[in-house]
């Protein structure tokens, strides 16, 4: 049988599982800001059409939940960069620069909430075993 954790690994435990926690909602945060003024920046931006559309494509895929899409946009976006800012200037640059924290902040929010759950199952699992 298994012995109950003692008071400092159970601490440990708690500190993980919180700290885990204000980074998914620090990254989640900071993901959204930069998505609020990507859409922000793309309804008053004044661009050649072809660029904008290529940006008004991209926004649906920058929805926090829409892991995989965030790849294809960056990828695309990356592969793009430099057509982008030609055609279409400061705006396109910083659209650009916008879209890529989305999709940054977005995988750092994803291992944080991984990081998360790992550390509560540690945490319920220390409280179960004993």
């Amino acid at each position: 049988m298994e012995e109950a954790p003692d008071a400092w690994t159970l601490a440990a435990f708690w500190f993980a599982a919180a700290g885990a926690a204000l980074a998914a909602v620090g990254s989640a945060a900071r993901a959204w800001f930069a998505l609020a003024e990507y859409r922000d920046l793309l309804d008053r931006a004044k661009l050649p059409d072809a660029v904008r559309q290529l940006f008004v494509s991209l926004r649906p895929a920058l929805g926090l939940g829409r892991s995989f899409q965030w790849a294809v946009a960056a990828i695309h976006a990356v592969r793009t960069l430099r057509e982008i800012e030609q055609a279409g200037g400061e705006d396109a640059r910083r659209l650009t620069e916008l879209m890529n924290q989305v999709i940054s902040w977005g995988l750092v929010l994803w291992g944080a909430l991984f990081a998360f759950v790992a550390a509560l199952i540690r945490l319920i699992s220390s409280h179960t075993s004993g």
